[in-house]
């Protein structure tokens, strides 16, 4: 069993590519994650770096792979 604060750095660096964004740490987004999940589907945190990934779910042509985000909200209407 893994204590939380290494688990949320897990799972945000996983989704973002990064340990923090938007000023706030892996924890404290994790537990607003948590707290709030309707709160975070709208905010583009999920990083996509992959090209193929990126066509495969509809995104526009030419989005900048190494900044493009979308959010989770973002990702159920593509699919």
């Amino acid at each position: 069993m893994k204590p939380i604060d290494t688990l949320s750095y897990e799972v945000i660096s996983k989704l973002t590519g990064k340990t923090s964004i938007y000023g706030a740490d892996a924890p404290s987004i994790f537990l607003g994650m948590m707290i709030e999940p309707r709160l975070f589907q709208n905010i583009p945190m999920i990083k996509i770096s992959h090209t193929k990934v990126a066509r495969e779910l509809g995104l526009p042509e030419g989005l900048s792979m190494q900044n493009s985000k979308i959010s989770l909200l973002q990702m159920e209407t593509i699919s």
